[in-house]
């Protein structure tokens, strides 16, 4: 009887290892992969530097004793319109007192009402961006595409962006896979205001969305957003927005995931579809950070 028990524990150690060896070199695999991601499709920003914008602006860097605050320069040049999905009051009211204050307007949006936070009812995706292009064209360089449950550090999204032409079509976000790609919504899509144009071409804009089970919900903006650009043939590629030390700048995942090393499982989609991956140990970097870290907002109610 002992030696069938001691058979069996051997059985289920040896099984076990074995697994366990499976899944560690899988994920190293991953990991590797990560330093030489190989994708058709990625390209660098074609960017001639923020030192050359500046420089193009008659503008230099100066002591801030002696001049004006860089940041609010930014925000009178670099105007950004957020807009945000309302997905619970007490995550809306967090991003309204916080960092949505950054943003030269912002705007919420969402299928429910509340008393504190000016909730914009949609119930589907083309006719939220009707509704923007018609009440907010013009008025914005950049739109930065957010749920509530995000904290974007607007201020170096305006950083990253001011050398590119804001006329040009340009999709900025984190990239993954699908049948094609889309920059996913829960790390920020940052969209020129070329890119919004192509949403709605002109002679789009007067008719108006069909009525039916076919139209994209709010759930399905993200993957609205980028067919739209796709089409008439349209040429769209994911751009790789990392730093140059491959940290990501539009982050998908919890900050206590991406801050605490060995938080992110195997099993996360993060390593799988990702089309451009960050190292496992510090990818979030609040200093460097163009679209900030993904986080649960109720915290903001403790500090």
């Amino acid at each position: 009887m002992q030696g069938l028990v001691r058979f069996g524990a051997f059985l289920v150690a040896t099984v076990s290892g074995s697994l366990l060896a499976v899944i560690v070199l899988q994920y190293r695999e991953i990991l590797e992969t990560t330093v030489h991601l190989a994708t058709p499709a990625s390209y660098a920003l074609p960017s001639s530097g923020y030192r050359s914008w500046l420089s193009d602006q008659g503008l230099e860097r100066i002591p801030l004793q002696y001049g004006v605050n860089e940041a609010h320069v930014l925000y009178e040049r670099v105007p950004v319109l957020c807009l945000i999905h309302a997905t619970s009051t007490q995550q809306a009211r967090a991003a309204l007192n916080t960092w949505s204050r950054r943003c030269n307007r912002a705007v919420f949006f969402g299928t429910f009402s509340d008393p504190y936070v000016p909730i914009e009812r949609v119930s589907d995706s083309c006719s939220l961006l009707r509704r923007v292009v018609r009440a907010h064209g013009g008025s914005f360089r950049w739109l930065l595409l957010v749920d509530d449950e995000t904290f974007a550090v607007v201020e170096n999204l305006r950083f990253y962006v001011a050398p590119l032409n804001a006329s040009a079509v340009h999709y900025l976000g984190h990239p993954v896979r699908g049948a094609p790609f889309h920059n996913a919504l829960a790390a920020g899509v940052a969209l020129s205001e070329g890119a919004v144009r192509a949403l709605l071409p002109p002679r789009d804009r007067s008719v108006r969305c069909r009525n039916g089970d076919h139209q994209p919900s709010i759930a399905e903006l993200d993957k609205y957003v980028g067919a739209l650009l796709r089409r008439g043939g349209r040429p769209v590629e994911p751009v790789d927005t990392r730093d140059p030390l491959r940290r990501g700048r539009f982050n998908p995942l919890a900050v206590e995931k991406m801050l605490v090393p060995g938080s992110v499982p195997y099993s996360d989609p993060y390593w799988r579809t990702s089309l451009f991956r960050s190292p496992e140990v510090r990818v979030c970097r609040w200093t460097l950070q163009v679209k900030g870290c993904p986080f649960r907002q109720s915290a903001v109610f403790m500090v």
